[in-house]
């Protein structure tokens, strides 16, 4: 073999070396994005029902947790130590609060919320988060006795 036959083979194998090393940053770089983008988000939750005279009937502690594509799981834990499990998917919307703009603005755990009622419900919904941090539920449509609270006490990214 001639040097230059053996020199063209070294750098043919170079260019691919150094093609096959960029292609592999860029696609690991968007691997590392895509796990970062659906980062899971954990909410805690009390819910605390409530008697026709308004004492306290029971109460339970929620964990949710999702991530931002839409995949959520939540874990009730009941005062008597049961715990009951759900999950799902939610197509996530580009939704901003400026997507409400007749809703009233709130503020839970110093996030910025619409404030969203129909005849038996007032919900907290936090657009960023796709989830509803807090909901009344009242017994009938004049809402003057509530049936439950759902409400957030916490939230990790």
């Amino acid at each position: 073999m001639s040097k230059r036959l053996l020199l063209g083979m070294i750098v043919k194998k170079g260019i691919v070396v150094v093609t096959l090393v960029i292609v592999g940053s860029f696609t690991g770089g968007l691997a590392i994005g895509r796990y970062r983008q659906s980062a899971a988000i954990t909410v805690n939750y009390t819910l605390t029902e409530y008697n026709e005279d308004g004492t306290i009937s029971d109460s339970s502690k929620i964990v949710r947790i999702f991530n931002r594509r839409g995949e959520w799981s939540e874990t009730q834990i009941f005062a008597n130590g049961k715990l009951r499990t759900a999950h799902g998917n939610v197509t996530p919307h580009e939704e901003s609060l400026n997507s409400f703009p007749n809703a009233p603005r709130k503020e839970i755990l110093g996030r910025p919320v619409v404030v969203l009622s129909d005849r038996r419900t007032d919900a907290w919904y936090d657009p960023s988060l796709h989830d509803f941090l807090k909901n009344v539920l009242y017994t009938d449509d004049t809402k003057q006795t509530v049936r439950a609270i759902v409400e957030a006490v916490e939230i990790k990214n």
